[in-house]
C-alpha cells in the first residue's frame, strides 16, 4: 500500500512535468500491477488501489505519447537559395573599389616588409651563431696547440738533457783515456 502511494505520487509528478521517459521507466510497473490484480487473495481496498493506479498509468502513457515529439538524429539547417540577381557595375563605384583595393595592397606591403625584416633578423642571428661557433672552435684549437707545444718542449728538453749528459761522459773518457 505504501509502495502504491509512492508510485501514485510519482505518476502525478510525471503527469504535471510531462517527461517523455515515463513510459520506459513505468512500463514494467504496469505489467506488475496487472499481474497483482489477477490475484484473488488480496484485500478489496488494495485491489481498488491497484485498479486506480493502473488507470492513472494508462492515462499518463497516453498523455506522454500525445506530447512526445518524433526523434531526430540531427537538425539540418535549411540551405539558403542562391540569388540569381545580376550584378551591375556602377562607374561611381570605381573610386570605392580602388579605395578598398588600396587597403588590401597596404596590408600586403606591410606583410612583405615584415617578412623582409624577419629574414634580415634570421640572417643576423645565423651570423652571430656562426661567429660564436668559430670563436669556440678557435679557442679549442689554440688550447690543443698549447698542449702539443708543451709536450714537444718537454720532449725536446728531455732529449737535450740526455745529449748533454752523453757529451759530458764522452769528455770524461777522453781525459782519462
Amino acid at each position: 500500500s505504501a509502495a502504491l502511494s509512492c508510485l501514485r505520487r510519482l505518476i502525478t509528478k510525471w503527469s504535471t512535468d510531462k517527461f517523455s521517459s515515463c513510459r520506459v521507466v513505468l512500463a514494467p510497473m504496469l505489467s506488475s500491477i496487472v499481474a497483482l490484480r489477477k490475484e484473488k487473495k488480496l484485500p478489496e481496498q488494495l485491489l481498488n488501489m491497484l485498479g486506480e493506479t493502473k488507470r492513472e498509468l494508462k492515462n499518463l502513457f497516453a498523455l506522454c505519447e500525445r506530447d512526445q515529439k518524433p526523434l531526430a538524429l540531427y537538425k539540418r539547417r535549411v540551405a539558403t537559395p542562391k540569388l540569381l540577381n545580376p550584378r551591375f557595375k556602377d562607374p561611381d563605384d570605381a573610386y570605392r573599389e580602388r579605395r578598398q583595393n588600396r587597403g588590401s595592397k597596404n596590408e600586403v606591403a606591410k606583410l612583405k616588409k615584415r617578412v623582409r625584416s624577419e629574414e634580415r633578423s634570421a640572417a643576423r642571428e645565423l651570423r652571430r651563431d656562426a661567429a660564436f661557433l668559430s670563436r669556440e672552435a678557435l679557442r679549442e684549437q689554440q688550447a690543443e696547440d698549447r698542449y702539443r707545444e708543451k709536450r714537444r718542449n718537454d720532449a725536446q728538453h728531455l732529449l737535450e738533457m740526455q745529449e748533454r749528459t752523453w757529451k759530458e761522459q764522452v769528455k770524461k773518457k777522453r781525459k782519462i783515456g
